[in-house]
């Protein structure tokens, strides 16, 4: 099975082509702003040298929030944009549950409950629980990091994102965890072939509304 995945949601584009679970191609760039430039771009780029077409590609993975509100509506547009065109299987996932499942692999010794942290910006993140199965206890919410650590005071969590030192302060406890700038393309490849259940609806997850209003 050919796969291709992308992620725009958090501070970087990524993108990768996977054949089962081999990654032939990808391409990563740190970049907080003008991800619209770069995916298209990256995505034919990476077909052309990889000799695939689209027509050889099975799914089509991608992450929707929440996250960079600009970046949400960059990769689902983009998604959406060669699903019309291609009618290839599209399989959209919460940026937060490939995060979670991507926690497993770190905390498989001694599994702990997942906390998942994504800079929302304002001095707020985006946080969400999942169980020690990597299977979500709520939804995501966007909340302060001394909000978020009411949550996680009293059992010990490990901890995943790009703004886990937020919270850091304000637990009793020196936690484990991991800090990560995006979603990891190989965690989401294996989402795309093993656990497809965990899919949502091909839209922005947004949790609130975006930043910039035009009066």
């Amino acid at each position: 099975m050919i796969t291709l995945s992308f992620d725009t949601s958090m501070s970087a584009c990524s993108v990768a082509i996977h054949s089962d679970s081999k990654r032939i191609s990808n391409f990563y760039k740190e970049i907080k702003h003008g991800q619209s430039e770069l995916i298209i771009p990256a995505i034919q780029e990476m077909l052309n040298t990889s000799n695939i077409c689209y027509s050889d590609i099975d799914k089509l993975g991608v992450t929707v929030g929440p996250g960079s509100f600009t970046g949400i509506r960059v990769a689902v547009a983009t998604a959406r944009a060669i699903k019309l065109a291609t009618n290839i299987e599209c399989i959209a996932f919460t940026t937060t549950s490939v995060i979670a499942r991507e926690a497993l692999l770190e905390n498989n010794k001694s599994p702990k409950p997942i906390a998942v942290v994504v800079d929302a910006r304002r001095e707020e993140i985006f946080f969400q629980r999942f169980d020690k199965l990597g299977m979500p206890i709520e939804k995501p919410s966007c909340i302060l990091p001394k909000d978020a650590c009411k949550k996680i005071k009293n059992v010990e969590h490990f901890l995943i994102g790009d703004r886990i030192e937020t919270l850091i302060p304000y637990l009793k406890y020196t936690p484990e965890y991991k800090k990560i700038i995006s979603p990891s393309m190989d965690v989401l490849n294996s989402m795309i072939v093993k656990y497809k259940l965990l899919g949502v609806d091909l839209k922005p997850t947004y949790i609130r509304a975006p930043d910039v209003k035009i009066k």
